[in-house]
């Protein structure tokens, strides 16, 4: 599965994508709240970040079950005009 961070959680996770094996979340179907509560314990400065994720360019609920081909995207707060 393909990573991607925006903003400050670039600084909290050491950069701006990575690739990560499912198998290493969960040998379950993992969700994104398992994805979540996977990268909070790897990256303890996460805890202290807001951020939405979205999962192939479209914002899921925690329940959503994430696949291996997935790309999951952590996007801080932001604002525009």
């Amino acid at each position: 599965m393909k990573l991607l961070y925006f903003g400050k959680l670039t600084e909290a996770v050491g950069g701006s994508e990575q690739h990560l094996n499912l198998g290493e979340i969960s040998n379950d179907k993992p969700t994104v709240k398992d994805l979540d509560d996977y990268l909070k314990g790897r990256y303890n400065q996460l805890n202290n970040q807001e951020y939405r994720i979205t999962v192939n360019q479209k914002f899921v609920d925690f329940d959503y079950a994430i696949k291996e081909e997935d790309e999951v995207a952590l996007l801080p707060p932001f604002s525009g005009g």
